[in-house]
């Protein structure tokens, strides 16, 4: 893939979505499994730490699907 760059990325963007969208970031922010990079790119917001600090808590507290599929058990900052 690496003679392909763009869709290699595209590829990852599809994959990512495609999970993406059955979380709970994914429903707030209206991913979709076939979204492109530039409707991705007007319906998510740029976040630093603190914006997205809410979704960590949760994700923390042991919640389910929250920005990542399935329950997060290794966090870094």
């Amino acid at each position: 893939m690496r003679s392909q760059p763009l869709e290699a990325q595209d590829q990852a963007l599809k994959e990512r979505l495609s999970e993406g969208a059955l979380t709970s970031f994914g429903r707030a922010y209206g991913l979709c499994e076939g979204m492109g990079y530039e409707e991705f790119a007007r319906r998510v917001p740029i976040f630093d730490y603190e914006a997205f600090k809410p979704w960590v808590e949760r994700m923390l507290a042991g919640e389910r699907d929250v920005a990542s599929k399935g329950v997060v058990r290794s966090f870094a900052r």
